[in-house]
């Protein structure tokens, strides 16, 4: 059997069960084995994710915050400990919220498997049996009953009042009543009355269906590898405020430099005096709350 994956949905149903070597009794437990080992497991594989004491420490590479850590550093070495443990708080408030969204965003693939189906019942050896989802092959016909979650993408064969939700995939509120009847190819997945996908639910009715995609072949699958090959991006707003930051420390350096030589050979003050001035300048000119900020408004967009 190919591996290529035609239009299923415009094929007749003969064309269906021919090209995928099955009929509407099913496969052998044989036949089901051999292509178990061939295609693999009926499961949306998720690779291994960041650790989420990682996630927490990424918080603090920004450096707008590496600079506020610079300033909290500083106050305390000039005695204004009251200041640094309020800087110390501010990033450790700007970190918890900034970890929790990229948590929620690292874990967006738990909410994908719970989609899954734990359990399907199937034709083998010509009789229903009761399999784990992940056992579903392609060739398998699902018997689809009202409440049964469906376990692969399938090309729907009988249907008596065969109605599903599948607002989890096409965000349709209504159930969808099915057909047996092939379509035109370009027919959109939301339109493709004739197919029964993967996570998707039968409200009403039942029918049969015989299974053309598994895994990551399915279009649940393919939302999933999507998520997980998604690259992490910086977003204008960050570069902006890295920006920010680099500007603030040149600023910083070149105000406090001037001052030490304005203070010293000037006006003639202590060398201790203009280290305590400068230091105090340098702090002044950090914006203590503009990481909490940030982040907490960016959290209320994204939520």
């Amino acid at each position: 059997m190919s591996h290529k994956q035609p239009p299923w949905h415009a094929l007749d149903i003969d064309e269906v069960f021919q090209t995928l070597e099955s009929s509407p009794g099913g496969l052998t437990s044989v036949e089901a084995g051999e292509r178990l080992r061939t295609y693999g497991y009926n499961v949306v594989v998720e690779e291994k994710r960041t650790h989420p004491l990682i996630i927490f420490l990424n918080q603090f590479k920004n450096p707008l915050v590496l600079l506020l850590i610079f300033a909290s550093i500083l106050s305390f070495s000039i005695g204004e400990a009251f200041d640094s443990i309020i800087i110390i708080v501010l990033v450790i408030l700007s970190a918890i919220i900034g970890f929790y969204q990229e948590y929620r965003a690292e874990r967006a693939l738990e909410a994908i498997k719970k989609m899954a189906s734990p359990r399907a019942l199937v034709l083998r050896d010509g009789k229903p049996v009761m399999i784990d989802a992940s056992e579903v092959v392609p060739g398998d016909v699902l018997i689809l009953q009202s409440g049964d979650k469906v376990a692969a993408d399938a090309r729907i064969f009988e249907t008596v009042s065969l109605r599903m939700d599948e607002s989890p995939l096409t965000g349709e509120s209504t159930p969808v009543e099915k057909s047996t009847e092939k379509l035109p190819e370009d027919t959109e997945v939301a339109d493709r009355v004739n197919m029964a996908f993967a996570g998707t639910v039968v409200v009403y009715g039942k029918g049969k269906a015989v299974v053309v995609a598994t895994g990551k072949n399915t279009v649940l699958g393919k939302i999933a590898s999507a998520i997980e090959s998604a690259e992490e991006k910086t977003t204008p707003l960050e570069k902006e405020l890295s920006g920010l930051s680099r500007w603030l420390l040149v600023l910083m350096i070149g105000v406090a430099f001037v001052v030490s030589l304005t203070g010293f050979f000037i006006r003639g003050y202590s060398v201790l005096d203009i280290i305590i001035w400068t230091i105090s300048l340098a702090v002044a000119a950090v914006p203590e709350a503009l990481p909490v900020v940030v982040t907490s408004s960016l959290a209320i967009g994204v939520y």
